[in-house]
Order: structure tokens, then C-alpha cells, then sequence
């Protein structure tokens, strides 16, 4: 399967989500100008909807973020 690389090189099941979501969405968006493009009927752009798709994916995406973080950086033993 083929992933987008993340910052660090990496092949990313979850940016390659984040990257494809926002683009249709950015489709959707520029498509609700017009109201049809020939027999096809485009629905009007609602941001709710689009926040409804977007939000689980971006909360996926931002959590694998901080994991692959606090992994990297994990923190010291408490001092007492």
C-alpha cells in the first residue's frame, strides 16, 4: 500500500488519512460553486458537515503525533 511520509521520513497510515480527507473536502468545497457540472448534482457546502468528517480523523492524526512524541521523549523517573 502506498502511504504519504511524515515528517520524519516515515510512512504514515494517518497523514496519508489526514492529507486525502482535507483534500476532498477542499473539493467539496470549490465543487458547491456551481450547483451542477453536467448531470451531476453537487450538495452545498455546510461546515458542520465538513468538521463532522474532518474532526475524527484530525483527533487520529494529532494523537498518533503526540504517541510517536511522548515515545520518542520519554520523560524521567520523579525525584524524590
Amino acid at each position: 500500500m502506498l502511504f504519504l511520509k511524515n515528517a520524519e521520513g516515515k510512512p504514515s497510515s494517518s497523514f496519508t488519512m489526514m492529507f486525502m480527507s482535507f483534500g476532498v473536502v477542499t473539493l467539496w468545497l470549490f465543487a458547491s460553486i456551481f450547483q451542477n457540472l453536467g448531470p451531476v448534482h453537487i450538495r452545498p457546502f455546510v461546515a458542520s458537515d465538513a468538521m463532522a468528517y474532518l474532526t475524527p480523523i484530525l483527533a487520529l492524526y494529532w494523537g498518533r503525533k503526540q504517541q510517536d512524541l511522548n515515545a520518542s521523549n520519554p520523560t524521567p523517573p520523579a525525584q524524590e
